[in-house]
């Protein structure tokens, strides 16, 4: 099963962090569930594009270490695409400095005809799905914050 880490520094707090992005998981959770989230990725890096509708589903969220476990599968023929197992993890680096991390692996359908096809080089298109899907729940999550933010401390007028 091959793994990876993607993982991005954010200027706020851990605790901040790890709520806005189970907050962010959540909410794609419940919009995978209509088709209305896709890892997209192109192949070579040019037309076609393939879309994947996925569904995520958020397994749990443990705040004594800041971390938050989900899935993600393929919405229809899930024999042809790839499961993925990851945890998004919020790990203090000082009292406003944070580094949001994505640790994962993903399994290669079909079994060992899906693995030699990972293996000979599809396994780049799943990745760049994840890392797609990382980055936007982490600007997701620091847009939500920072909204929240703006909200809680705007000046009326």
């Amino acid at each position: 099963m091959p793994s990876f880490v993607y993982s991005r520094e954010i200027r706020l707090t851990a605790t901040s962090v790890y709520q806005a992005v189970g907050d962010t998981l959540e909410r794609l959770a419940v919009q995978s569930q209509t088709d209305a989230i896709s890892l997209s990725t192109s192949i070579g890096g040019a037309s076609p594009v393939i879309n994947v509708p996925i569904e995520i589903a958020v397994m749990a969220r443990a705040p004594e270490d800041l971390s938050i476990a989900f899935t993600i599968k393929a919405r229809s023929a899930t024999k042809l695409f790839p499961t993925f197992k990851g945890t998004f993890h919020a790990l203090e680096m000082s009292s406003a400095r944070t580094t949001v991390r994505l640790r994962g692996t993903y399994r290669a359908p079909l079994g060992v005809i899906g693995a030699t096809i990972d293996a000979a080089g599809l396994h780049k298109l799943a990745e760049e799905g994840l890392l797609q899907l990382f980055r936007r729940v982490a600007d997701e999550s620091v847009a939500a914050i920072r909204d929240h933010a703006t909200r809680d401390h705007a000046v009326p007028l």
